[in-house]
């Protein structure tokens, strides 16, 4: 794994992020890591973009103590501000991946050398499996000592 300067670079998709914000369990230790700089997260425009689409879900807007504006405008500026941003990422095509919507996350695991992508997506975690990349759920993460 690439560590910089001891510090996990990692791929959070946009669930595992917004459940990180609303703080719900393990979810909200990365993020929390995240805003300390124990942990560099690796974001796309892709990326945020599917935050920005999923932020208007009526029921993402009612999680946890509910995503206001406020606090969605504030993820948006914690993460470009924190984050390694990459603009433009090579686009690749993963026949082990079904949802090839899914397939811009491995793109960006390949083109940036994160150490991981955090997700819950069971199909990402299998083809993760399938094509021997570092594609974890938030449990081995923290016990692989990411965050």
């Amino acid at each position: 794994m690439t560590l910089l300067k001891g510090v996990s670079r990692l791929i959070p998709d946009a669930n595992v992020l917004l459940r990180g914000v609303v703080g719900q369990g393990l979810a909200k230790e990365l993020y929390a890591a995240f805003t300390r700089s124990e942990v560099r997260f690796i974001v796309s425009a892709e990326l945020m973009a599917e935050l920005n689409r999923i932020l208007t879900y009526p029921r993402v807007i009612k999680l946890g103590r509910g995503i206001t504006p406020s606090i969605a405008f504030g993820l948006g500026l914690e993460l470009m501000y924190l984050s390694e941003f990459f603009p433009t990422v090579a686009r690749y095509e993963w026949p082990s991946l079904n949802d090839s919507n899914d397939w811009y996350l491995l793109d960006l695991l390949f083109e940036s050398g994160a150490d991981g992508l955090i997700t819950q997506d069971k199909q990402l975690l299998e083809a993760g499996r399938l094509l021997g990349m570092p594609v974890f759920e938030l449990k081995q993460a923290r016990n692989l000592g990411l965050f």
